[in-house]
């Protein structure tokens, strides 16, 4: 099959090092696979990109669409509208991911009589008035909410999406039933580490938890913190580390400060998947306090390189982790939180056995190659 993958912007979150890996094992299945995306962030990029025939718009016209918010949002759009009508031409079905590829999707799709299969990562939300970190950050998830989203979106052949989550949010809101095929993890994950680096981490630490996730309020790491602050007094040479960025940083580490917790609260950065699996390999929880996830890929990596993970109830993976009983799953509370690290630091049989089940789980159900054969067999449907 020749297959065109559209996703508007590669910068290093779990969609998008998902969305990269499985466009790498269509292409071990045989098929010619084309990557349509506006810009590659260099911060934390996928072992994987090279691997992919990456459509690109020129690096002139690249820095005039990530000048700003603005330009991103505006010229980003119809940039991206126009290199699908360019090169969907060529290709027998269109693969959308992440808005507005939706809608980019259906328009060259009707046009070029195009199957459109979307590869659902999350449902588009509106952001509060209070909530919102930009003007047009809020009209664009305003929008992208809005009745046009669900005009177009009944236009699109398939939804797939990553859980009974997501599956019940589209049915709300779109009134359609979805395909479920739940998510895989990088082949890196399942290599383990060689050699590992301090990554900053004070090599005296001896209880490292990480958060690893987008710095965002639906991530809802503040409680972490919070939580943190109630309990390391009781924990041996505590540690708490926050891979990743996004807008809440400045909000977080001022938090961070207040509490007097600058010595055992550290933030990484974007990390490549590599040091994510050193990270790992280093901490005893993964911490995920999300208040809305669509499934959480984080616990999965973490369990293969031995850390328990401590999930919201509120997350899509929580489902498995509860029911194959793969770790911890809580209220996104402060004292949930805290009293579930408490009683994971002083129970480290029963973290074990939790670790040793999610090792076995994860290698034998989130090989990437599943996910890309799953996937194959509802693009041949359409074609």
């Amino acid at each position: 099959m020749k297959i065109l993958i559209v996703h508007p912007k590669l910068i290093w979150r779990g969609a998008e090092k998902l969305s990269v890996n499985f466009a790498v094992n269509l292409q071990k299945l045989g098929h010619k696979v084309s990557y349509l995306t506006l810009f590659v962030d260099d911060k934390g990029k996928s072992e994987d990109i090279k691997k992919l025939h990456l459509i690109l718009p020129s690096r002139f016209w690249q820095k005039v669409i990530t000048k700003n918010e603005f330009t991103l949002s505006f010229f980003g759009f119809w940039t991206l509208l126009f290199m699908t009508l360019k090169y969907a031409k060529k290709c027998q079905i269109i693969n959308a991911q992440n808005f507005p590829a939706p809608w980019v999707a259906v328009i060259a799709g009707k046009i070029l009589g195009k199957p459109i299969i979307w590869t659902l990562y999350d449902v588009p939300q509106k952001i509060s008035w209070k909530k919102r970190n930009s003007l047009i950050e809020y009209l664009i998830w305003f929008f992208a909410a809005s009745v046009i989203d669900k005009l177009l979106v009944s236009q699109i052949d398939e939804i797939i999406v990553q859980g009974s989550f997501e599956y019940k949010k589209v049915l709300k809101r779109y009134g359609r039933k979805s395909k479920i095929i739940m998510p895989v993890i990088n082949e890196r994950f399942f290599v383990g580490v060689k050699k590992t680096s301090h990554l900053g981490i004070n090599p005296e630490a001896k209880y490292i938890m990480v958060s690893a996730s987008h710095l965002h309020f639906r991530k809802n790491q503040k409680i972490i913190i919070k939580a943190f602050k109630e309990i390391e007094s009781k924990i041996d040479k505590p540690l708490l580390v926050f891979a990743g960025d996004g807008p809440d940083r400045h909000k977080l580490i001022d938090l961070v400060k207040r509490l007097s917790l600058t010595e055992k609260v550290i933030f990484t950065g974007i990390l490549s998947e590599k040091e994510m699996s050193e990270l790992y390999s280093k901490s005893k929880l993964l911490l995920l306090p999300s208040l809305e996830e669509p499934f959480g890929l984080t616990p999965f990596e973490a369990l293969l390189s031995g850390a328990c993970p401590v999930v919201s109830d509120r997350t899509g993976c929580s489902e498995v982790i509860r029911k194959y009983n793969l770790g911890y799953v809580v209220k996104p509370t402060v004292s949930d939180f805290a009293g579930t690290i408490l009683r994971a630091y002083k129970n480290k049989k029963e973290v074990l056995a939790d670790v040793t089940r999610g090792k076995l789980w994860t290698k034998k159900n989130m090989a990437p190659i599943r996910y890309a054969k799953e996937h194959e067999l509802i693009f041949r449907e359409y074609i």
